[in-house]
């Protein structure tokens, strides 16, 4: 032990630490992690498929990308809305 040096020691401190929190992580979940992929999708799906229209648009549009990303950005959701999707 005596030869260790402080480096060695402070790897191994965060080695342990992130696997205890690892392991804290798991079992502590609030959700199942069926559950919790299902929500995410739900609520980052509309984000991608506006996303993709605004990238369809740009490729087959002669229209500055500048204006059509004020267009996109105008007919977003607000953040309350989008805040309750997920929940």
């Amino acid at each position: 032990m005596a030869g260790f040096r402080r480096s060695t020691w402070f790897a191994l401190g965060l080695m342990m630490g992130g696997l205890m929190g690892g392991a804290l992580g798991l079992m502590l979940a609030p959700q199942p992690a069926e559950e919790m992929r299902r929500r995410l999708r739900t609520g980052v799906g509309p984000g991608v498929e506006r996303l993709r229209g605004v990238t369809s648009r740009l490729r087959r549009s002669e229209q500055p990308a500048s204006e059509i990303a004020e267009e996109a950005l105008e007919t977003e959701a607000s953040p309350e809305e989008t805040a309750s999707d997920v929940t």
